[in-house]
């Protein structure tokens, strides 16, 4: 079979779940003798030669990209990224499903599987090709997030909910990987169709059992630092657990976020529920690659993983590959995963989590016994070459389905009002602000725009401004860069240490430079007027890695 894949994420470029799944499973379809194509915004050079053997990744360049390149003219850049987080991510969608139709013309495919995520398969299911079915995967959603992240009703993202809904009723069949996100998603967007349960494929450790944990290794926290990853109760149980544990340390790998309502990011919330007698031992390793994040397995004694909403968890599924024991919290997709193969805290509280981590750590042995018993688990449940076979029956069924039932009308009828609004809602703003009928959408372009013209106001003359951050913000940001260029405005370079910028350092036609180096380059006299954070979530922690620049006396700003 041909098969084709729609992510926005891909590991170690634009980290997340659905890319670390999409690429292993992927790989494991390569590995059964068929053909898997990823078809994803652009990656790096380094990232594509160490593409596992098989995997064809379809390279689409997004806004920013066509902009640079000039294939894309600045106002309709500007128009197509005039609205919220929703509809950028829904233009994403539109670009990789026309890079998919042009290779489809060229050599078929036989179904295309995307996450419900971000809904970038529903530009291809409102507007379907005859002969190839649409598979959507059941993740985790923006509703399952919000409920996790404790987001209020008023806050959800109405959009982004109703544009995966509108994925799920109307793709030609449903995955996912535990019935416990399938009914969580059913419970907070209604529908009615059944999802067909079929586990990730993990690949074990070759040549038999990984070596065992070291002796006192740490315990180990893996993920993005939000709500719903449980790491409010993670932080009250470390302050449990490292004050009972003199030589015990927690290390966490992890991105930091805002919280939903504001103020300080969940990373400086954690610190702050830490004694200052142990927060030395409460260790802080920031966003990690798949390599580095492995060598943290395999030197820790155990993995805690206190989610209070979660699906298949890749973070505990790699920990049992490595035979590390799981700690785990319940009531989630997790008692699918891990089950009696790690320790399952119940109700998720400090006192019991930390309860579980402090016998783990005394007891060395047996810790070794439950990463010896989720090394059997994942052998067993999850082989990589079963799995795919299950996944490929699946496949196959759903492609004979879908040729008998062609005429079958999708099952539009399921969004109810209030969704339908929300896409009608967004729809209008953004054409009302496009036109200048209701003025502009405040879009991270626009808002950038406002900093740069307020700046040449007070200097009179046009800024020297870096942007603070190569990321995901960044690159829709310059998607609109049309509109302070067209003011004849114009930003100097990008301030980014991230090591991929070691070989090649630029960005979208942009320079760019690690903080150490600008501040160099100002010492010796080179100008710069302001920093501006490139960033709509981590403003306090880009502030405080941008705070060497105040010495020179450049003003660093915010979106």
């Amino acid at each position: 079979m041909r098969i084709a894949f729609l992510t926005f994420e891909y590991p170690d470029v634009r980290p997340g779940g659905i890319g670390a799944y999409t690429l292993k499973c992927a790989a494991a379809i390569a590995r059964a003798g068929h053909e898997a194509h990823l078809f994803t915004p652009t990656i790096p050079a380094a990232a594509r030669e160490s593409l596992p053997p098989g995997v064809i990744v379809h390279d689409v360049p997004d806004v920013s990209e066509r902009l640079a390149a000039g294939t894309l003219a600045g106002p309709l850049a500007a128009a197509a990224l005039n609205g919220s987080h929703a509809a950028y991510k829904l233009s994403i969608g539109a670009l990789l499903c026309d890079a998919l139709r042009a290779e489809h013309r060229i050599n078929p495919f036989d179904l295309v599987e995307a996450a419900e995520c971000e809904a970038l398969a529903l530009p291809l299911l409102m507007w379907p090709i005859g002969n190839l079915p649409v598979v959507v995967q059941i993740h985790l959603g923006s509703a399952a997030n919000d409920l996790g992240n404790a987001v209020g009703s008023g806050e959800r993202d109405d959009l982004a909910e109703a544009l995966e809904l509108a994925s799920i009723v109307g793709a030609d069949a449903l995955c996912a990987a535990t019935s416990s996100v399938v009914e969580v998603t059913r419970q907070l967007c209604p529908f009615a169709r059944e999802a067909t349960i079929i586990p990730y494929p993990v690949n074990v450790a070759a040549g038999g059992h990984p070596a065992p944990p070291p002796s006192e290794g740490s315990a180990l926290f893996v993920g993005r630092l939000i709500r719903r990853k449980g790491c409010a109760v993670l932080a009250a149980a470390a302050n449990i657990f490292l004050t009972r544990g003199p030589r015990a340390t927690l290390r966490i790998a992890g991105s930091d976020s805002p919280v939903p309502s504001g103020g300080p990011s969940m990373l400086e919330q954690m610190f702050a529920a830490v004694d200052p007698a142990v927060r030395d031992r409460f260790i802080y390793l920031g966003e990690l690659s798949q390599a580095q994040v492995r060598r943290e397995i395999e030197s820790c004694s155990f993995q805690v993983v206190p989610s209070v909403v979660e699906n298949f968890a890749n973070t505990a599924i790699d920990a049992m590959a490595l035979s590390r024991c799981v700690i785990y919290g319940g009531n989630t997709g997790l008692d699918e995963v891990v089950g009696d193969a790690g320790i399952r805290v119940w109700p998720l509280t400090p006192e019991l989590l930390a309860k579980a981590m402090q016998a783990a750590w005394n007891d060395p042995a047996l810790a070794r016994d439950y990463g010896w018993r989720g090394f059997e688990r994942v052998s067993t449940h999850f082989d990589a070459a079963e799995i795919t076979r299950q996944r490929m029956e699946f496949y196959g069924r759903v492609i004979s389905e879908h040729r008998r039932e062609q005429s079958t009308p999708r099952q539009w009828d399921a969004l109810n009002a209030t969704q339908i609004r929300a896409v009608l809602d967004a729809l209008v703003r953004q054409m009302s602000g496009t036109l200048g009928l209701a003025g502009p959408i405040a879009t991270p372009g626009r808002r950038l725009t406002d900093r740069l013209v307020a700046l040449q106001k007070k200097l009179g003359r046009p800024p020297h401004v870096w942007l603070f951050g190569a990321g995901r913000f960044t690159a829709r940001l310059l998607g609109e860069r049309h509109l302070w260029e067209s003011l004849g405005l114009h930003l100097a370079g990008i301030v980014d240490e991230h090591p991929r910028f070691q070989q090649t350092p630029t960005y979208l036609g942009l320079s760019v430079q690690s903080p150490r180096q600008l501040c160099n380059d100002i010492e010796r006299g080179q100008r710069v007027d302001a920093i501006i954070l490139a960033t709509d979530t981590l403003e306090e922690v880009f502030r405080e890695r941008a705070e060497c620049f105040r010495a020179f006396g450049v003003e660093v700003l915010g979106l």
